[in-house]
This record gives structure tokens, C-alpha cells and sequence, in this order.
């Protein structure tokens, strides 16, 4: 180990490492988020069509 100038690249490197660490605190904060802003529920099954009922219409047929 040895003491080292603080250099404009360290000062540099110091803050790019923070802003890195930044980043990823308030990535987990949006999955945090996300998970709590998710219902119980999030998936309905479709239901279809019986036999002898004519299938819906497409929503993108033109």
C-alpha cells in the first residue's frame, strides 16, 4: 500500500464508481415499485369461443 495523489483521472474514476453505485439504488427502488404496484392478479386466461359460436372479429383486420 502506498498514499496516492489525488489526480483529476482518480477524482474522475471516484465519481464515475459513485455514479454507478447511484444507478443501481435507484434501479432496485424501480423494481421495488413495480413489484408493489403489481396486482395480485396480473393474468386472466382468454376465454374463447364455443363450437358453435363464430369466432370474434380480429381487431386488425382491415
Amino acid at each position: 500500500m502506498f498514499e496516492a495523489e489525488r489526480t483529476p483521472e482518480l477524482v474522475e474514476h471516484i465519481q464515475g464508481a459513485s455514479s454507478v453505485a447511484n444507478y443501481v439504488n435507484q434501479t432496485s427502488q424501480l423494481f421495488k415499485v413495480a413489484q408493489e404496484r403489481r396486482p395480485e392478479r396480473l393474468l386472466v386466461r382468454k376465454e374463447r369461443a364455443k363450437a358453435d359460436e363464430p369466432p370474434a372479429e380480429c381487431p386488425y383486420d382491415s
